[in-house]
């Protein structure tokens, strides 16, 4: 190992689950063997003493929560740490994996309810560089905390977050699902306008829309024209022949002949699909693949896709393009991993402005995407938290960056 200073030592951290830890004389050759996704580390450090009084754990208490500082005395260098927190009883707390900072200090919380019991709880660091490890005994008696009672027809849950964001003045756009809630949100304007919050108020169909997909290209495209001689199926077996689009509104639309809908599922078995209509945009895959109309695709008995008639060339995906090929969403899916991004909630669907959102779930599609996002501490609806009652609620950038939300979530117009 070229380089390495003679004052300082070098540990080789190595296994798939980098428990060995051996130290090695960097003037030597290095020999190692990897096994199957393995990764080695080479840790370069000054030289460490190994001994306990080495390595310091002064720990707190405060907001029940055990405070550890574990850090070197004598360096200054990263080394990797295992904390452990061990309760009275001599179970195991808390077990983390964490490193040391340049300076050699690693800060860390440990949650500890004010229910917990009381008695003596130790906080243990080590580190297999070095062999270095110290512990600390904190005796604790968690004052328990009394339950609060929810007093009122109105629980806030941020207020701080709300506060915070209001006194900045900002410009929000107060929603209005339907008629019932026009002349609240006008009042609740007129209310922030008097306290300097420019308010205004619009129809919910005008602040809310659905977001364009795909939301994520590659720098390229492979377009198919329809273009050239029609060539065979290559089993040469049509058993159904398709008409398959996409509308300007995202709708996808797949027809048989004789009229059947197939959209579910219009990969058929032996078929021939003729894509009709604004063309189709297949993104699910490692490329986006654009359709035009009159590109016809053939499967065969195993659902194995080819282009029968066709040109094909990558183009850049510009700004001018994508407004051409992204469609809004017409089916919300779940993201399991994949190459792209499905249409999923919250970011379904985009707001350009900061909002206040009434109602529950059944009053507009604004709120119901919000608690469907399950981005809030809790759901209202018609029996939650009742008649004559409201939640207020603080949603960071649920729709947009930078644009937040504010829900007043209740299921009547007293609420």
């Amino acid at each position: 190992m070229q380089g390495v200073n003679p004052e300082s030592q070098v540990f080789c951290i190595e296994g798939v689950d980098w428990k060995k830890v051996t130290k090695v004389d960097p003037r030597a050759l290095q020999r190692a063997e990897f096994a199957p996704g393995e990764m080695k580390l080479y840790l370069v450090v000054p030289r460490l003493a190994s001994a306990p009084e080495f390595f310091d754990v002064p720990v707190t208490y405060n907001d029940n929560a055990l405070d550890a500082a574990a850090f070197l005395r004598e360096a200054r260098t990263p080394v990797p740490l295992t904390l452990t927190v061990l309760g009275p009883d001599g179970k195991e707390l808390y077990r983390v994996y964490r490193a040391s900072s340049q300076a050699g200090l690693c800060n860390q919380s440990f949650p500890i309810g004010s229910n917990a019991p009381a008695g003596s709880y130790l906080v243990r660091a080590e580190s297999p560089v070095g062999g270095l490890k110290a512990q600390a005994v904190l005796d604790l008696k968690p004052q328990a905390a009394k339950p609060s009672v929810v007093a009122g027809p109105v629980r806030v849950f941020d207020a701080e977050a709300i506060g915070k964001f209001l006194t900045g003045k900002p410009e929000v756009v107060i929603a209005a699902a339907n008629e019932n809630q026009r002349e609240i949100a006008r009042k609740l304007a007129a209310d922030l306008s008097e306290r300097g919050v420019k308010a205004s108020v619009k129809p919910e169909s005008e602040i809310l829309h659905k977001v364009r997909y795909p939301r994520v290209w590659n720098p390229y495209a492979r377009l198919y024209t329809a273009a050239g001689a029609e060539k065979a199926p290559p089993n040469g077996t049509v058993k159904m022949e398709i008409q398959l689009g996409v509308d300007r509104d995202g709708k996808l639309t797949a027809r048989t002949a004789d009229g059947k809908d197939v959209s579910a599922d219009w990969r058929q078995p032996n078929s021939l699909v003729t894509v009709v209509g604004e063309g189709f945009l297949d993104y699910s895959g490692d490329h986006e693949l654009c359709f035009e109309p009159g590109v016809k695709l053939a499967f065969d008995d195993k659902r194995q896709m080819s282009v029968v008639r066709d040109e094909v060339k990558d183009v850049r995906t510009t700004e001018e393009f994508r407004s051409r090929w992204a469609k809004p969403w017409s089916r919300l899916t779940t993201h399991v991993g994949a190459y792209q991004l499905p249409p999923q909630l919250p970011e379904a669907y985009a707001a350009d402005s900061h909002l206040i959102l009434l109602g529950d779930g059944s009053t507009g599609t604004a709120v119901a995407a919000l608690q469907a996002s399950e981005l809030l501490p809790q759901v209202v609806d018609k029996k939650y938290p009742g008649p004559g009652k409201a939640l207020v609620m603080f949603a960071w950038s649920p729709f947009a960056v930078e644009k937040n939300v504010i829900l007043v979530g209740a299921s009547d117009a007293e609420g």
